[in-house]
């Protein structure tokens, strides 16, 4: 994981430098380039490129990132729709990183978060499997309940959302193994039940899985009551979910 991270982080650099720092000469102004300097921290100097500011390696580049960002809204005010660009192009390079680098960009800033919080060996055998076999309405919900953890220590009103979507994840995926496109999961239960290859006991388990995954799920989406959860009981409800799709996928496979 160590080794991926330390390439996913050269690689964002490479795309940074050239997406975004090789094209910062067109709006060098003088006064950009003061904001720029003061905001690194560093000391005008007319003669000086831009690029010979910014400090090299991973966080050299997060830094002169966020400078960028303060000095063209210092610099620009009135270019509102320049600045959209601006945070929807830092954005789009975190999200093609090959591995989460474990950041937020937000107002400007980038915000860091654990990305060691799950079982990296669980999550990854249930990605790469559904992305294999094309389960594409599975794998939509899957990542975005994912997406929805990794940010729930700075914003735990989003555990319900987890919840919300492995739910809908594991009941696309039940839909495949019954051929019902339009079967309820908790509804036509017993139809799924027969149709996993397990013990008695191990449906029994899983059978109330459903049962407390339709629960919390109404619960989130009507608020019906409040719902009060807490990082460990989604990070298990989530385990739990990957647990179910990877034993299913023996039953998809043997098929």
């Amino acid at each position: 994981m160590e080794t991926k991270l330390a390439e996913a982080k050269r690689r964002f650099v490479e795309r940074v430098v050239e997406d975004i720092f090789d094209h910062l000469g067109s709006i060098a102004l003088p006064s950009f380039k003061r904001a720029f300097a003061t905001l690194l921290g560093k000391r005008y100097r007319s003669a000086l490129s831009v690029d010979e500011y910014i400090d090299p390696g991973f966080d050299g580049a997060l830094q002169a990132l966020e400078a960028v960002h303060g000095a063209y809204s210092s610099r620009f005010p009135a270019d509102a729709e320049g600045l959209k660009a601006l945070n929807r192009q830092i954005q789009s390079l975190l999200e093609e990183s090959e591995v989460d680098l474990g950041l937020q960009w937000a107002n400007g800033q980038f915000v860091h978060y654990d990305v060691t919080l799950l079982n990296e060996r669980l999550i990854d055998n249930v990605l790469r499997w559904l992305q294999e076999h094309n389960y594409e309405n599975v794998l939509k919900p899957y990542r975005q309940g994912l997406r929805y953890f990794v940010h729930a220590k700075q914003h735990p009103e989003g555990l319900a959302h987890v919840v919300t979507e492995m739910s809908e994840a594991f009941e696309a995926f039940a839909k495949h193994l019954m051929k019902r496109s339009e079967a309820d999961l908790y509804a036509n239960k017993d139809l799924f039940l027969n149709a996993y290859n397990a013990s008695q006991v191990y449906k029994d388990l899983l059978s109330a899985y459903i049962e407390y995954a339709h629960t919390l799920r109404q619960t989130t989406q009507f608020g019906r009551a409040q719902l009060s959860l807490s990082i460990h009981e989604v990070e298990t409800f989530i385990y739990l979910t990957s647990i179910f799709v990877r034993f299913a996928m023996t039953t998809v496979m043997e098929r």
